[in-house]
C-alpha cells in the first residue's frame, strides 16, 4: 500500500477519534447551557430531554479535518481564501443554527444567516461551473 493510502487511512481514523471527542464534548456544553428539545408533542418520539447543537459537532469535526488536509497540502485544487470563505460561511450557519436551538428564533431572524453565509461564499468567488449527467457529460 502507497504511502498516500496510509496516510488517508490514518486521517479517517483520527477525524473519527476527533469527530467522537468533539460530539462528546458538545453534548456536554448543550446540556449545561440547557440547549434541549422536551418532547412537548405528540409527533417527538423521545420521552426525555435530549441535547441539541448536533451539527455545532459535525461542523467542527469538519473544519478540523479540512485545515489538516490544507496544512498537509491536500486542497491545492481549491485556492486557500475560497476554503476560508467556504469555513467561515458554514460557520454563519452553525451560529445560526445553535442560536434558533437556544431561543427557537423566528423565521425571519432565521433567514438572516444562510443569506449571509451564501453572501461570504459566492463573495469569495466560488461558483458552480458546471454540473456533471450521471449518465455521461455535462449539464
Amino acid at each position: 500500500m502507497s504511502n498516500l493510502a496510509w496516510f488517508f487511512i490514518l486521517f479517517f481514523l483520527g477525524n473519527f477519534a476527533i469527530s467522537y471527542i468533539v460530539t462528546k464534548l458538545v453534548h456536554r456544553i448543550a446540556l449545561m447551557l440547557g440547549i434541549h428539545d422536551v418532547p412537548d408533542s405528540p409527533r417527538k418520539i423521545h420521552t426525555e430531554p435530549r441535547p441539541k447543537l448536533g451539527g455545532v459537532a459535525l461542523y467542527l469535526s469538519f473544519a478540523i479535518a479540512l485545515v489538516i488536509l490544507a496544512v498537509f497540502g491536500f486542497t491545492t485544487e481549491i485556492p486557500g481564501f475560497r476554503l476560508a470563505a467556504m469555513v467561515i460561511g458554514g460557520a454563519i450557519l452553525i451560529i445560526g443554527g445553535a442560536l434558533d436551538d437556544k431561543y427557537n428564533l423566528p423565521a425571519y431572524v432565521q433567514i438572516i444567516f444562510p443569506v449571509l453565509a451564501a453572501f461570504a461564499v459566492v463573495g469569495s468567488g466560488v461558483h458552480i461551473s458546471y454540473i456533471t449527467n450521471p449518465l455521461g457529460g455535462a449539464i
